[in-house]
C-alpha cells in the first residue's frame, strides 16, 4: 500500500474509533520513514488520547526535532511530557517555545505545568488512604519538590507526619509552607 493511502486509512480508522489498528498503521509508516514529523505527531496525539503518555512523548520528541518550527508538535510534546510527569523537560520546552508560541499562550502553558497532574494527586492520596505512610511521606516530599507553591503537597506531608505521631515536625511545616494568595 502507498504511504499516502496508508496515512489516509490510518486517519479514517482514528475517526471511526479504531485506535489500535490506526496505531499499527502509523507505526508501519514510521518503519518506512522514522523521522516523519507529521506521522510521529499524529501517532503521538493518538497515544496521548489512549493515555500512553510516555510512548507519546518519545514519538513527539522525534516530531519536534524534525520540525521544531511547527507549533502543533511543540504543544503535543509539552502535553505528553506534562502528563508523563517530566516537569524538567516541560520547563525546557517553555524556554524553547519563546518566539514560536505567542506570549499569552506561553503564560497559559507555564501555569498549566505548575499544576500537578491528576495522577500524581491521586497516587499520593491513595498511599495515604492505604496508610502506607513511608511511601506517602516520600511521595509528598517529591510532590513538594516538583510543586513547591502548591498547598496540597504540604498538607499531605503534614497529615502523614501527624498520622505517624510526629506532631512537632508537622507544626514546623507551617513555617515552611507557602502562603496561599
Amino acid at each position: 500500500m502507498q504511504p499516502n493511502v496508508t496515512l489516509l486509512k490510518a486517519q479514517g480508522l482514528v475517526k471511526r474509533g479504531q485506535f489500535d489498528a490506526a496505531i499499527k498503521l502509523y507505526r508501519g509508516l514510521l518503519r518506512l520513514n522514522p523521522l516523519s514529523a507529521h506521522v510521529n505527531s499524529l501517532l503521538g496525539e493518538l497515544l496521548i488520547h489512549r493515555g500512553l503518555n510516555e510512548q507519546a512523548a518519545q514519538v513527539l520528541e522525534v516530531a519536534y526535532k524534525a520540525a521544531p518550527q511547527e507549533e502543533e508538535h511543540w504543544i503535543r510534546l509539552l502535553a505528553a511530557q506534562h502528563r508523563s510527569g517530566n516537569l524538567a523537560r516541560c520547563r525546557e520546552l517553555l524556554v524553547l517555545g519563546e518566539g514560536l508560541i505567542p506570549q499569552e499562550q506561553l503564560a497559559m502553558f507555564a501555569h498549566g505545568i505548575s499544576q500537578p497532574p491528576a495522577n500524581r494527586v491521586n497516587a499520593l492520596m491513595g498511599l495515604f488512604k492505604k496508610k502506607n505512610y513511608v511511601s506517602a511521606e516520600i511521595s509528598a516530599r517529591m510532590f513538594i519538590e516538583d510543586f513547591p507553591e502548591h498547598a496540597f503537597g504540604w498538607a499531605m506531608l503534614r497529615d502523614v507526619l501527624k498520622a505517624t505521631g510526629r506532631e512537632v515536625e508537622a507544626q514546623m511545616l507551617l513555617n515552611q509552607e507557602p502562603v496561599s494568595p
